[in-house]
């Protein structure tokens, strides 16, 4: 097969983006022809997933504009489609899904999105709504990356896509983090404890890093947090984390390249969130080892509930409360840590890279 995968940008604390990484890794091992079209990257050659890429033998194509909504970015596509002529066109995220439909308006391709997310912020907009509907309903399948993301994407756009709609969820690559997961990670409740979340500080507030931040206020002051990933608000929270009088107490470690690594020096794993999809950076940290706590939101309820902790959402008392039910009960904690590691297993990105070649092979009439 000749698959093209079309993505906004490579930015390396993406979790769409890695994992496009992950997956087109594996096709191109399995033989498949695969290009990436990227539409907005400053510098290209400095991007960590761009050298990534070509390191592993896939194609990257950038499109001449630098930025996400410009109609020539329509124009320069559609020209790449009629070179390339996949067999595949798979899109992810907005505004990808919506420039891959209508650069393909008169030409016959297979086209595939992948919806990463369980809500996002066009959904309050009534007015984008028919265009919505416009657009999902020229995709011949919809990958929904859990059951609450297809739940939600039918009731926005309505039940005639639900047969379009196919769940395979996410996966990363476990062998990343089995020699991470071997770490003992125990402590005494004196020591300094160290806590991790891999967050983007996105616009869209998608991620909760206030909370975890005032969970502190609750919390003795040997326990610390680093937050790693980069952002738009950012500055906001390190404003924040300043006024609170916690610097000494929250790190800022920006993009990192180098994640199964730095996971050997932490204790417990965050992921507080106002909506979610899958996020991978979860099963990262329980594939590490490390006890996690989440948002009892869905997106993470269904990943989390019955091996690591929830937390009632935007509550910094009940989220300190959880911690220090782990930092108090090493019972609990070496329990909820083997749960953690158990569950991770069923998130290997190679079933998910079977799930996504047998759904190509099914729609160009291969099986």
């Amino acid at each position: 097969m000749k698959i093209l995968h079309i993505i906004n940008s490579l930015q390396a604390d993406g979790g769409a983006e890695n994992l496009l990484f992950d997956i087109t890794t594996l096709q191109k091992n399995t033989g498949d022809r695969v290009k990436v079209v990227v539409f907005i990257y400053d510098q290209p050659n400095v991007s960590y997933l761009y050298t990534k890429a070509k390191t592993a033998g896939i194609d990257v194509i950038f499109l001449k504009q630098n930025a996400k909504y410009s109609l020539i970015n329509l124009f320069d596509l559609r020209k790449v489609l009629v070179q390339e002529k996949p067999d595949i066109i798979h899109s992810h995220l907005f505004p990808s899904q919506y420039i891959s439909v209508l650069a393909t308006i008169g030409l016959k391709f297979k086209l595939i999105t992948t919806e990463h997310s369980s809500w996002n912020t066009r959904r309050k907009i009534a007015w984008l709504k028919p265009l919505e509907q416009f657009i999902y309903n020229k995709y011949y399948k919809i990958i929904c990356i859990s059951e609450e993301a297809k739940n939600s994407l039918v009731k926005h756009i309505g039940n005639k896509i639900e047969d379009r709609c196919v769940i395979i969820e996410n996966g990363i690559n476990l062998s990343k983090f089995e020699e991470v997961c071997k770490y003992d990670l125990s402590f005494s409740c004196n020591q300094l404890i160290n806590i991790v979340m891999i967050a983007r500080f996105s616009p869209d507030f998608a991620k909760d890093h206030t909370t975890v931040v005032k969970a502190l206020l609750h919390l003795p002051e040997n326990i610390q947090v680093t937050f790693i990933g980069d952002g738009a608000l950012r500055a906001e929270t390190e404003k924040l984390v300043d006024t609170l009088g916690l610097t000494s107490r929250v790190i800022f470690f920006g993009v990192r390249d180098n994640i199964p690594a730095l996971l050997s020096k932490f204790n417990i794993g965050i992921l507080s969130s106002n909506w979610e999809g899958l996020p991978l950076s979860i099963i990262e940290l329980m594939a590490a080892g490390l006890p996690v706590i989440v948002s009892d939101i869905p997106g993470l309820r269904h990943i989390v509930e019955g091996y690591g902790l929830l937390f009632e959402k935007g509550d910094a008392l009940d989220l300190a409360e959880k911690i220090k039910s782990l930092i108090n009960n090493k019972k609990l904690y070496q329990q909820i840590k083997q749960q953690c590691i158990n569950r991770a297993q069923d998130f290997d990105i190679r079933h998910t890279v079977t799930k996504y070649n047998e759904l190509y092979l099914n729609l160009i009439g291969q099986i």
